[in-house]
């Protein structure tokens, strides 16, 4: 039997005899156990020369060799190279080894031995552990170890220093590396590369995701200039304040210190150079030049536009952010650091203050704006003005109080006067508005836009939309100078997450948003005196009269509207429904 280009197949004609079906059967079973053999895909080349096993092709690579692997294969054994240069890909994406003996290490060098993985994923079996007191990867004194488009998953490391183990004077180079779901031995570091001695070489580029010990002996710093703004490598190391670990970026989300309280990864500049350090946590830190302040003040004044600064310690205010036509985002290092109002404003955009100046443009994220209930409140707490921009993301106020400034009375906290201002997440605690004024007020020729859980009251002025894409929670919504047919809300048409609080108002779906409409009033409870009675039927209040009786009907309208009537001359029995159709309404008589 031989490959062919459709299936085997097994043809039984009419005999007259008998069968041996027991003889048959184990017939068929050798027929297709021998079409599967010959059919089945290679699984190793060096060149044009298939191999069995990933061992086999090991065995016989001389220096220099390629070995292919075409499918997904399962080893038992390690990938070990002594003395010499070897390379093994897979040949396309999506090729995984899966560790079928979890004893054995999955990579050992030996005398100077260079491996180069490429275009693999590595199972491993979180059950058990290589052999004790052994590393997954072991990387002796002189070896080289390349890794391209390489990841390894779920292996059980005993071991305390490490899955991947460097020793000195190594090459080490990490492209598009991923190390996850490793499971490691209880009060163990998870290492998941560990750079043991001096000498060793480390370069890291495109998207790489693991955590990485540095040993005080190691030779720093570490090869990033390539490596792709998505990646995100954990530190383990106890150096002190001013080491370099990474060359050539200066980009501080990309590593994180994980083993120290008060330290800190932050970039250092030096013209040209770049680099990340180890640096003692400051108050406030700017992430994009490497400048520390003790208050957030100084960073807001000292800051180049396009500046990222970090707040590490609760800060006390003494004027506002923003209002000098820059672009800065500030971000609390830890959800809740505490910015307390200590002056009249927190912040106040300026906008362009003339022609050719750019406009302020000004983000927090993560902040708690403290108020302190000074009711000595003189101004809004944000003023967005003119056409800068405010964005506030995971942002909660906090004992802020509404009061007025001189005869002028201040109707919100927060104001979008022009410009734009952008509310995520967004809370209002323990905060005071004056009765029939709302949190949050958006006037004519501004953008105002909510979205996540936001849970508040708005106002905005006639011809503002308020963009609400992505919201979640519910907004109280005031309209000025109320127009029917008016889209009030672009990006959600739920009218579940809007309560209009105009009288005689409601929403409804419309195209991509709400718009404003006209709502029906319904009287309710009138009082009826005289030979009369009101009665609630089918949802509506009826006024029940008897034949040739008088009664006087009172009842509150609201200013302006429009009272309409019928009256129908016949018996009424409550909850019997009438197939007559309704008499035509009349309007009730202006004076």
């Amino acid at each position: 039997v031989g490959p062919r280009a459709d299936p085997p197949r097994l043809i039984f004609h009419h005999f007259r005899f008998a069968i041996d079906m027991n003889h048959l059967y184990k017939s068929i079973l050798l027929c297709m156990s021998l079409c599967a053999a010959t059919t089945a895909p290679a699984q190793v080349f060096i060149g044009d020369t298939e191999y069995t096993t990933l061992s086999e092709a090991l065995t016989a690579a001389v220096d220099n060799d390629v070995i292919t692997i075409k499918r997904s294969i399962a080893i038992g054994a390690t990938i070990g190279v002594d003395a010499k240069t070897l390379t093994v890909r897979g040949d396309g994406d999506g090729i995984v080894i899966t560790q079928a003996d979890a004893s054995k290490s999955i990579v050992s060098l030996k005398n100077s031995g260079s491996l180069t993985l490429e275009n693999l994923t590595f199972e491993g079996n979180p059950e058990s552990d290589a052999t004790p007191g052994a590393n997954h990867i072991y990387c002796p004194k002189g070896s080289t170890l390349n890794l391209n488009h390489v990841a390894f998953h779920g292996f059980k490391v005993s071991v305390a220093n490490g899955f991947m183990r460097v020793l000195a004077d190594c090459t080490v180079s990490l492209t598009d590396v991923s190390i996850s779901g490793n499971i490691y031995a209880e009060n163990s570091p998870a290492w998941d590369i560990n750079i043991v001695n001096a000498g060793s070489t480390v370069t890291m580029a495109g998207k790489c995701a693991f955590n990485i010990n540095i040993n005080n002996n190691a030779t720093l710093p570490f090869d990033g200039k390539n490596l792709a703004a998505d990646s995100r490598i954990g530190v383990y190391c106890s150096k002190g304040s001013g080491t370099e670990i990474i060359s050539g970026t200066s980009d501080m989300q990309l590593a994180t210190l994980l083993d120290a309280d008060d330290r800190i990864i932050a970039p250092k500049i030096d013209g040209e150079t770049r680099a990340l350090q180890i640096l003692k946590k400051p108050a406030v830190l700017n992430a994009t030049d490497g400048s520390t302040y003790s208050t957030i003040n100084a960073a807001n004044n000292n800051a180049a536009s396009g500046s990222r600064i970090i707040v590490y310690t609760d800060q006390s205010l003494t004027t506002y952010l923003g209002g000098n036509s820059k672009t800065l985002s500030f971000e609390a290092a830890t959800t809740g650091i505490t910015l307390t109002r200590a002056a009249d404003r927190l912040i106040v955009n300026n906008g362009k203050a003339a022609d050719g100046v750019d406009p302020t443009c000004i983000s927090l994220k993560g902040f708690v704006i403290d108020g302190s209930q000074q009711t000595e409140q003189t101004s809004y707490l944000i003023d967005v003005r003119m056409d800068g921009s405010v964005e506030l993301h995971d942002i909660t106020f906090s004992r802020v109080m509404h009061a007025e400034k001189d005869t002028e009375l201040h109707t919100s906290l927060v104001r979008c006067g022009a410009g734009s201002l952008l509310l995520d997440n967004v809370k209002f605690e323990d905060c005071t508005v004056d009765d029939g004024y709302s949190y949050v007020i958006a006037n004519t020729g501004s953008a105002c836009a909510v979205t996540g859980d936001c849970n508040f009251s708005v106002q905005i002025s006639k011809g503002v939309s308020l963009a609400a894409d992505g919201l979640s929670g519910v907004i109280d919504l005031n309209v000025l100078s109320p127009e029917a047919g008016a889209q009030v809300v672009t990006g959600c048409d739920d009218t579940d997450r809007f309560r209009l609080t105009n009288d005689g108002w409601m929403l409804t779906a419309t195209d991509g948003g709400l718009s404003l409409a006209e709502a029906p009033l319904t009287i309710a409870d009138p009082t009826v005196t005289g030979d009369g009675d009101s009665k609630h039927y089918a949802g509506t209040d009826l006024i029940y009269i008897p034949a040739g009786a008088e009664a006087t009907v009172t009842f509150d309208i609201p200013a302006g509207a429009t009272l309409e009537y019928y009256f129908e001359p016949r018996n009424f029995t409550p909850g019997v429904r009438r197939a007559a159709a309704v008499p035509e309404w009349q309007e009730y008589p202006a004076d």
